[in-house]
């Protein structure tokens, strides 16, 4: 109970703050979109991070990383998909018509790994070792789970909502693409440690600029694509390629 209240707890940084906007914009400008918006994200964030952070059971225990939570989230997003409001479309899970964007998103997470990466080395040198685990669970995990939650569910769900009456570039967006980089950003700064049993903070600078481009980078693969699995590619090269680069400059160190 301690760690799932904890995991609450941490969650109202994520949600709170840009739910009480919502519902303010909502209340001066009679907007019954920006009331729904806040509802739905903060139930859904609330409900979500009850998922991820509720008590290991069994083999999971034994591991490290999260695997109990990610694979919960996921499961609860495909039982979603009974349901006629939760859409392959809605969620982003239709294949790319372009299968070319995944060159250029691995292009892309090349060039910001070794840009991260020299700039982490000069800024906040400090590298961890890797196992195993460590690199299958980054490689699969977050990158799955968490696009699936925030740019399938949550911005697919506050695109239908808000709508995406704004096009750069021919790419269409909206307040959906805003609202869910920001909870991205939140959530990595405030998080609950199962380790430490409390909540953490992210106080690097770089860190907090470097979480909050990428969460709009990867929204924007999916406004662009009308798909999350560019996303899902580029999340989870961006994190088993960061781990295994500041491994290798670790040793060359």
């Amino acid at each position: 109970m301690q760690q799932i209240m904890g995991a609450l707890l941490a969650a109202q940084w994520g949600y709170l703050p840009i739910c009480m906007v919502l519902l303010i914009l909502g209340t001066l400008f009679q907007r019954r979109s920006c009331w729904i918006s806040a509802c739905f994200l903060y139930i859904a964030g609330c409900l979500d991070s009850v998922l991820v952070y509720f008590p290991k059971i069994g083999f999971f225990q034994n591991l490290k990383w999260n695997w109990q939570g990610k694979l919960i989230e996921i499961v609860v997003v495909m039982i979603l998909m009974l349901f006629p409001f939760c859409t392959k479309e809605l969620l982003g899970l239709n294949w790319p018509n372009n299968p070319k964007i995944f060159l250029s998103t691995t292009v892309l997470a090349l060039v910001l790994i070794t840009i991260v990466v020299t700039l982490s080395w000069y800024l906040n040198p400090d590298f961890v070792s890797i196992d195993l685990e460590s690199i299958l669970y980054q490689a699969t995990m977050p990158g799955f789970a968490e696009e699936l939650v925030f740019r399938g569910l949550f911005l697919g769900t506050l695109n239908e909502i808000l709508g995406k009456p704004w096009r750069v570039k021919g790419i269409s967006f909206g307040w959906g693409l805003i609202l869910v980089s920001i909870i991205f950003l939140f959530l990595h700064i405030v998080t609950y440690s199962t380790k430490l049993n409390h909540i953490i903070w992210m106080t690097d600078p770089f860190d907090i600029m470097t979480t909050f481009l990428l969460g709009l980078i990867m929204g924007l693969l999916r406004e662009k694509s009308d798909s999350i699995w560019p996303g899902i590619w580029f999340h989870n090269l961006m994190n088993v390629g960061s781990m295994t680069a500041f491994a290798w400059v670790a040793q060359l160190s």
